[in-house]
């Protein structure tokens, strides 16, 4: 199966469902995030076809936000700034550089 870049992308973060694309999803090369849909057929679906993270999906959405526009927006006077950082460093993601 080919990809296209601009595919739209169906992902299940532990049950947290987002739409995105393959661009998204592979915009900072050398990621783990970005190797992860470089090679989506090595990811498991569930029954709707997302492909499935076992990860907290509450914090995704600052991953794929700053995915989305290489900038970061995370509330850093929050007790869950270190959890969010978590989820940015397991995808492979260094936030600090930014």
């Amino acid at each position: 199966m080919e990809s296209k870049p601009n595919e739209v992308v169906k992902i299940s973060i532990g049950g947290t469902k987002f739409y995105t694309t393959l661009k998204t999803l592979t915009s900072r090369p050398g990621t783990y995030i970005s190797h992860l849909f470089s090679n989506p057929e090595q990811l498991l679906k569930d029954d709707e076809g997302f492909y499935f993270i076992d990860r907290d999906g509450s914090y995704f959405i600052y991953v794929l936000n700053y995915l989305r526009g290489h900038k970061l927006n995370i509330p850093w006077n929050t007790f869950e700034a270190t959890r969010i950082i978590d989820e940015f460093n397991y995808y492979g993601l260094d936030i600090l550089k930014d």
